[in-house]
């Protein structure tokens, strides 16, 4: 007869939960006094500590246009901003208007020019960028009447349309469904870029280094806002913008940091204080549970009773 076990098949203490689960059809938890309250207290404590992780990880997204927020400073406080006005080996492709298939010439189209970033508008290989680069993207600059609709300076970038063959011509992509990826050499805790005001919305998503989507880092991005996502770690690879509207949109001003550079998806300290709480509640309702059915289990068992197959 196993331990545990008794002429009745009871099984008894915790040997049932913990040796036994797999042979019951039915297991009916019957009050252990100290060690079920142990058992439960602990249980609720794993959850807490397990939680905490967990909300952390997740995503935090921005969409605004309110430069003195308390979300946006705290995003680019230590971040890195790249402007895109001086990108050595380019010259940027001057336009007045924003017109769909404008073809943009090789000295206006970037990929991996920018150290530690790379652009593409489709087709790359994020894994090894150098075997299978995809389609550039356009850096214009911006003249005329729409030379206000930049972030900063002058200079945007925009998607185009994917080349499928090496004879495809490179035009602009200014319609909806155009896309462009900006891939970091190394992963950042926060990206994000403006919308030029007089395109179109997008939606944005952050990538990990599998290539996977970012629970909680999709967000939708309003032309003339800032868009972006941010985690407490160095979780995103990629970030991918998305025409949602037949304008297309131009992106300026990316800005992006790693974790020691400051981070802002941490919870606010009123959230630990609550967690901290609820876990110092939880122990004391332990001891106060354990210390009453310490007396009346005296001088008898408790028994999980355990219907076998």
């Amino acid at each position: 007869m196993g331990p545990g076990i008794n002429s009745d098949k009871n099984l008894v203490g915790p040997i049932c939960a913990e040796k036994y689960i797999e042979g019951c059809r039915v297991i009916i938890f019957v009050s252990l006094g100290r060690s079920g309250t142990q058992m439960r207290y602990w249980i609720a404590l794993a959850a807490m500590v397990i939680a905490l992780p967990w909300s952390n990880a997740l995503a935090v997204t921005i969409n605004t246009n309110n430069v003195t927020s308390a979300e946006y400073i705290a995003f680019t406080t230590g971040a890195t901003v790249q402007n895109f006005e001086s990108v050595s080996g380019l010259t940027p492709l001057t336009t007045t208007a924003y017109t769909n298939g404008t073809p943009v010439p090789s000295s206006a189209q970037m990929h991996g020019q920018i150290p530690n970033l790379f652009f593409h508008s489709g087709g790359a290989n994020p894994n090894n960028t150098a075997a299978n680069p995809g389609t550039p993207v356009a850096l214009l600059s911006l003249s005329g009447g729409i030379a206000g609709n930049a972030h900063s300076g002058a200079n945007v970038v925009a998607p185009l349309q994917i080349m499928t063959e090496a004879t495809s011509p490179a035009v602009l992509g200014l319609a909806a469904g155009n896309f462009l990826e900006i891939i970091f050499s190394s992963p950042v805790n926060r990206a994000g870029v403006w919308l030029n005001p007089a395109l179109g919305n997008v939606t944005l998503n952050a990538l990990d280094a599998s290539l996977s989507g970012i629970p909680g880092g999709s967000t939708p991005g309003n032309a003339g806002n800032f868009v972006g996502v941010s985690l407490p770690t160095d979780s995103i690879k990629i970030i991918s913008i998305i025409a949602t509207q037949s304008s297309g949109f131009t992106i300026d001003d990316l800005t992006y940091g790693t974790a020691g550079g400051g981070s802002t998806a941490v919870p606010e300290p009123s959230t630990f204080v609550m967690l901290l709480s609820g876990m110092a509640a939880v122990m004391m309702s332990a001891r106060l549970q354990a210390k009453r059915r310490e007396k009346g289990a005296r001088g008898r068992g408790s028994v999980y009773k355990c219907h076998l197959r």
